[in-house]
């Protein structure tokens, strides 16, 4: 049983190195909706987001600055007095200060909390009914705002914390308040520099999700950290889908990925050997569903939200 947990625990301890990032570069919609206007009170429009998606194509632009996302925020509450029941005000607002704070990873305090409103706002008014057992999911999604930081938006990171591993020595407790290692090991690597984050990717088609994580480290070049995923909607719950991950790769150019090119990491396997296959199942609960916007939680842990937005 202990064997799987480490060799699982390991993969993950080194995608995180490998995807660290004191300062994220933010290449996904959410630092292309500068193209949105920040002062809009219109929800954008599909040629709104699809204009976003070809212009960050084209290649990342710097990161947007504190004030930014100030402004975003400013804007926002001026904003409120003046919604027009039935408009997406919340939804334009979310993509606004997503785009302000680089996909949510620069929140102030302030802003953390903002987003936190606008996220139940924009869940509330869910349009799709059972949305786990939509046709809508299918297709190709970039990750345009994360609770944290934009690796976690992959399955694998989610199973990982399902094996629950505790640190025996007693430094994570006294550093960091908790036993857990794989927070021990997030609280580390996720302030390793002169690493960037790139696009994050998901796509779903007929049981299969493919989560892809662009990390770009100095010198070395970027790859794209690939989990494949098998996934069903929950029997009980039309808003869950049940993910079971299948294996792990390192794609690209970077000397990383022309060295594990051609292996598979049976992830997937891992965890059913240490978990079981039922309990080595996540859960993702995908909150709001339309035709250009997909919020996902975790399940296990509600804080971790993830929004999404259509990329075909």
């Amino acid at each position: 049983m202990a064997g799987p947990r480490l060799i699982a625990f390991g993969v993950a301890a080194a995608w995180g190195v490998n995807a660290s990032a004191k300062r994220h570069s933010g290449r996904g919609l959410a630092r292309s909706c500068k193209a949105v206007p920040l002062a809009s009170t219109e929800a954008p429009t599909q040629s709104e987001l699809k204009q976003a998606l070809e212009s960050d194509a084209q290649g990342p632009g710097e990161a947007l600055a504190q004030p930014e996302a100030e402004q975003a925020l400013e804007s926002d509450q001026q904003g409120r007095g003046e919604a027009v029941p039935g408009e997406a005000v919340p939804l334009d607002a979310l993509l606004r200060l997503a785009a302000a704070t680089d996909r949510g990873q620069r929140l102030t305090k302030e802003t953390r909390r903002r987003a936190e409103e606008l996220l139940e706002a924009v869940e509330v008014g869910n349009p799709t009914s059972e949305p786990a057992r939509s046709p809508l999911l299918e297709g190709n999604w970039r990750l345009v705002f994360a609770s944290e930081d934009v690796t976690r938006s992959s399955p694998f990171f989610w199973a990982c914390r399902l094996l629950n591993l505790r640190d025996p020595t007693p430094f994570s407790s006294a550093v960091l308040g908790s036993d857990s290692l794989m927070d021990t090991t997030f609280a580390i690597t996720d302030n390793i520099p002169l690493t960037k984050m790139g696009i994050a990717m998901q796509e779903l088609k007929s049981g299969t999700l493919v989560s892809q994580v662009g990390v770009s480290v100095f010198i070395t070049g970027e790859s794209q950290m690939t989990t494949t995923c098998s996934y069903a909607p929950d029997p009980v719950d039309g808003s869950t889908l049940l993910v079971m991950v299948e294996k792990t790769q390192v794609l690209g150019n970077s000397m990383a990925a022309n060295v594990l090119r051609d292996m598979d990491f049976p992830s997937g396997q891992w965890f059913k050997d240490a978990l079981g296959e039922q309990e080595s199942r996540v859960r993702m609960q995908i909150s709001y569903l339309d035709e250009q916007i997909r919020i996902v939680r975790d399940a296990r842990r509600p804080s971790a939200c993830f929004v999404y937005a259509r990329a075909d």
